[in-house]
């Protein structure tokens, strides 16, 4: 079995034909279980009914395909303390298993701290869009430096450096020395090298697959495992193992 840790079903869940054919289309590739964010539309900076409305779409896949879907509870700090941890204690007490946080504010500003220092007292994971852009990156996108910042703040966080930070070489170096850091594997073509350099310079136990579907698709995304010669338990723990500890997945 194989989680993908990064994915975003736009689908609407009233239209379980469409949700079940991405299912499936899935399935073929024996990933069965996906954690899904931000609802149809992807908004940079959400509003708090934006915020509201993409995760409530989150928590209908989630109940809608209980054990297959599970959730980020979408976050933009920007909209300050009481309404980012209010929102959190209301997906999170409905089921969703993890925070998303993406360009609506860099991830070393201090409108994050009050969301990280809750999830470390909920003891969940937060998975942070992270690339490092040749032209610059946008005002509010976090880079892999920003990210190294923010784990030395909070080694106690549970962090997921999305895309394994867009330039990956620069990325797994820029969180090597941060054992509170993931990576996953979303995002981009394959290319050769990113999933050997970070097992290499982080070890096995700090990755996880993720996809970035329907943004990518499931089969190119797996080839950047597939591709990569590694025993099977290794292989397993990217693909599978080290998502069930880090979100807290049932097993069966």
């Amino acid at each position: 079995m194989i989680i993908d840790m990064h994915c975003h079903i736009m689908d609407d869940p009233a239209d379980r034909a469409e949700v079940d054919r991405l299912l499936e289309i899935a399935a073929r590739f024996d990933i069965r279980r996906l954690i899904t964010s931000m609802g149809k539309d992807l908004v940079t900076h959400p509003t708090p009914e934006q915020i509201r409305e993409a995760n409530d779409h989150v928590l209908s896949l989630v109940k809608g395909w209980p054990g297959r879907i599970f959730g980020y509870c979408y976050l933009n700090p920007r909209l300050g303390r009481a309404a980012c941890l209010d929102e959190l204690r209301r997906c999170t007490e409905a089921g969703l298993v993890a925070i998303k946080l993406w360009v609506a504010c860099a991830c070393n500003q201090p409108e994050v701290f009050p969301i990280v220092e809750r999830a470390i007292d909920l003891d969940i994971p937060i998975l942070q869009h992270t690339w490092r852009k040749t032209g610059g990156n946008d005002t509010d996108e976090s880079e892999p430096r920003q990210m190294a910042e923010l784990a030395r703040r909070y080694p106690q966080a549970k962090l997921i450096m999305a895309h394994g930070g867009g330039a990956w070489e620069y990325g797994v170096k820029a969180v090597r020395t941060c054992r509170n850091v993931v990576v996953d594997t979303s995002g981009a073509n394959p290319t050769q090298g990113f999933l050997e350099m970070a097992l290499r310079d982080l070890g096995p136990e700090r990755i996880v697959f993720g996809t970035d579907a329907p943004l990518r698709s499931f089969a190119s995304q797996l080839a950047k495992v597939d591709a990569v010669k590694m025993p099977a338990q290794v292989r397993r723990m990217i693909l599978q193992d080290n998502a069930v500890r880090l979100f807290r997945l049932p097993i069966q």
